[in-house]
């Protein structure tokens, strides 16, 4: 009984008190026991860290999308009105807008759609009448060979050298086939597309056993001895002719004869031409000779003109655009086809 208690009333209370302690459940009597030693063994601390604050809860996300969500629909609905009444072009209009009978007709886009499907009937009509009276010729716009090939003339000057060696026939279509051949070659890069055939005049008398070792060479379609050796872009392409038994004979025991007078000294696109620097070369068995892409304003003293390239202009892009800066080819090239043209 604790001290303070004096008064028969205080005793009576403090027994009340006790008893209702006594009647309480066992499981709350050792709950209250637990918690009382942890109040006893309670030490001294001071929380100082900042509460955990929601990002949602202060930004109130889900409301703010509802608000947006509101707004767009009011804006698309805003839009929708505006076209309505832009259709409508009560603008300018002195009476009302709904005192017109046809306002609903007044732009529908039935006469628009019809006049173009009449458009379509009518080219469709123009291209069926077009595809009736096709015929089997195909236009393309290309003058024949002989237009492309100058007028030709005897070299007398250039002959003149020749005359005990070299007897001309009477006919001048005998002496533009002997003089002026017409070679091409068919190029392919092996394995990706066809470069396009080279339609090539030669000019005999300024590079004789050049253009003969050519015409050889083409008209018995030995493709595998033409081969192309280096491309450098903007200057030309250096191709080799292995030379059949008889033509490196010709070379080795005979003077090679050649005379720069019988083509132009600048160099065009396409012009065929020899390095004076390749003769033991050519005597060798090997013609190296180069094809150019682009006209040479620079004089070559060392190189002898021999031929032009009369078709082909296309393949000689392609050809070019094969080459690299030290020359060698990016894909190998070979030659499919070639022959001697009759047609002067």
């Amino acid at each position: 009984m604790p001290s303070k208690i004096t008064t028969l009333a205080q005793t009576i209370h403090f027994k009340n008190k006790k008893k209702k302690l006594y009647n309480i459940s066992p499981l709350f009597q050792y709950n209250y026991y637990k918690h009382r030693c942890r109040v006893k063994n309670a030490k001294k601390f001071i929380d100082n860290a900042p509460p955990i604050l929601h990002l949602t809860n202060i930004m109130n996300l889900k409301n703010n999308y509802i608000d947006m969500s509101a707004i767009s629909g009011m804006m698309r609905t805003n839009t929708e009105m505006l076209e309505f009444f832009g259709r409508l072009n009560i603008f300018g209009r002195k009476e009302s807008w709904n005192d017109s009978h046809d306002a609903q007709w007044r732009y529908s886009r039935l006469a628009f759609m019809r006049r173009a499907v009449e458009a379509i009937e009518k080219e469709n009509q123009y291209i069926a009448k077009r595809v009736l009276n096709a015929q089997k010729k195909i236009n393309t716009h290309l003058k024949p060979l002989s237009a492309s090939v100058g007028d030709f003339r005897t070299p007398k000057e250039i002959l003149a050298k020749y005359k005990s060696e070299v007897i001309l026939p009477p006919r001048c279509g005998d002496q533009h086939l002997l003089l002026r051949p017409i070679v091409y070659f068919d190029m392919e890069v092996v394995g990706l597309y066809p470069i396009g055939r080279f339609i090539i005049q030669l000019y005999t008398e300024a590079f004789p056993q050049a253009a003969l070792a050519l015409v050889r060479t083409c008209k018995e379609q030995k493709l595998r001895k033409l081969r192309l050796v280096r491309a450098f872009p903007n200057l030309w392409a250096e191709f080799e002719l292995r030379l059949d038994a008889k033509d490196t004979a010709l070379a080795a025991d005979s003077h090679i004869e050649y005379d720069k007078r019988a083509l132009s000294k600048n160099f065009k696109a396409g012009t065929l031409s020899f390095s004076l620097k390749h003769i033991d070369t050519l005597r060798k068995g090997i013609l190296s000779f180069a094809l150019s892409f682009r006209t040479l304003s620079v004089e070559m003293k060392e190189r002898v003109a021999f031929g032009v390239l009369i078709r082909g202009k296309r393949g000689l892009y392609l050809l070019e655009s094969n080459g690299t800066k030290n020359g060698k080819p990016m894909k190998k090239v070979i030659a499919t086809e070639m022959g001697v043209s009759s047609k002067i």
